[in-house]
């Protein structure tokens, strides 16, 4: 039964993958020619440069992703590359694109495996919104070797918990500046900025129904020191982990890196898989995780709790005010109206871990389910 649920978890991505390249989720494709005069500049000494194939494969919520090819001439020979346009919508996308060319520049020097980035944009003037220009990586994601074959799920996931593990055992201190360095000393300061900015971002975007949440991690933050900070992804999963010709793994979709607690990063993981699949899954990722970790990790639940903050806060805020007031893509929101189920199971798991029920969480989920 585990495998099949695993199953049932990934097959959500893999259907909205799908449903978003049929085009029941509409997009628009940038326009080639605006491509190629905006690299004809930055790159005067590649003859006859010219770009190829670009097609839109976007499948998330945040951001849209262009693939193309680049070609041009040098000494008489032909030189192709294949590349992805990351463009990041909505408020604050100037400030996410430049984090995360920064934070995977950072870890390229690390040697951390993440696809080498060229360029970032962040004169909206170009194409309508920053960008980022990085490697396509050829061979899909773990999401897709698990699809493929339920005997390999364990070998991949114990694969993607590994590349979790070792980020947050990597140096974090470059990505921070001294001053903040000294911040970090605080056992409790990264947790107790994380529900300092959340109680403004709940007043910012007309949330404050979810301050219930915020107050009763509060109350239990002496609980949950951190006295390791790390990098953090934000958003590991099987589809942010893709594989080139040789299985070699690169993680991607660095927009919401920073350095934080680890837990919080694991917690949005399990978070993910019990609400799509099933606590079976949530257990079993955690089990692998700490496995890899070498031991337990202590007070997970709490930052279960702080990711069904973020979640509800990124639904209920789409629907309420729109999805680009909170950085993400428009068609955001007709996503979370075809996946309501996990939904309903954030809700539960938070009731579940601190009693806490939020009648406009209950009734915007009577909604969209109708």
């Amino acid at each position: 039964m585990r495998s099949l649920q695993g199953l049932l978890f990934l097959s959500f991505f893999k259907n909205l993958e799908a449903n978003v390249l049929q085009g029941d989720v509409k997009l628009q494709i940038m326009d080639s020619s605006i491509l190629l005069d905006y690299l004809k500049k930055l790159y005067p000494d590649h003859q006859d440069l010219k770009v190829h194939n670009l097609k839109n494969i976007t499948s998330g919520w945040e951001t849209e992703i262009e693939s193309f090819d680049l070609e041009w001439t040098t000494d008489d020979h032909k030189v192709s590359q294949g590349l992805v346009v990351r463009i990041f919508p909505g408020k604050g996308a100037a400030r996410k694109a430049e984090n995360e060319f920064r934070i995977m520049k950072e870890l390229q020097t690390l040697k951390y495996p993440v696809p080498t980035v060229y360029i970032v944009e962040t004169n909206e003037s170009i194409i309508g919104n920053p960008f980022i220009i990085m490697d396509r990586i050829e061979g899909g994601t773990i999401e897709d070797r698990i699809g493929h074959s339920i005997e390999k799920r364990a070998y991949w996931l114990d694969v993607m918990c590994e590349l979790a593990v070792d980020l947050h055992s990597r140096e974090w201190s470059s990505l921070v500046t001294e001053s903040e360095r000294k911040l970090f000393e605080d056992p409790h300061y990264i947790v107790r900025t994380t529900l300092s900015t959340y109680r403004e971002l709940l007043e910012q975007t007309n949330a404050l129904v979810l301050l219930p949440i915020v107050e009763w991690l509060e109350m239990n933050v002496e609980s949950v020191p951190c006295t390791k900070p790390s990098i953090i992804h934000g958003d590991f999963h099987p589809m942010n982990v893709l594989l080139d010709e040789n299985d070699i793994p690169y993680v991607i979709d660095w927009g919401a890196a920073r350095v934080h607690d680890s837990r919080a990063d694991l917690a949005w993981s399990l978070l993910l898989y019990l609400a799509y699949g099933s606590k079976e899954n949530r257990d079993d990722l955690l089990h692998r995780y700490e496995s890899s970790l070498g031991r337990s990790v202590e007070y997970i639940e709490y930052f279960e709790v702080l990711a069904c903050l973020r979640r509800l806060h990124d639904i209920y805020s789409s629907i309420n005010e729109g999805s680009d007031e909170i950085g993400l893509r428009p068609e955001a929101v007709q996503m979370m109206k075809e996946s309501v189920t996990h939904i309903i199971n954030v809700r539960n798991r938070l009731k579940e871990l601190t009693g806490i029920v939020i009648p406009s969480v209950d009734a915007m989920i009577e909604k969209l389910s109708q």
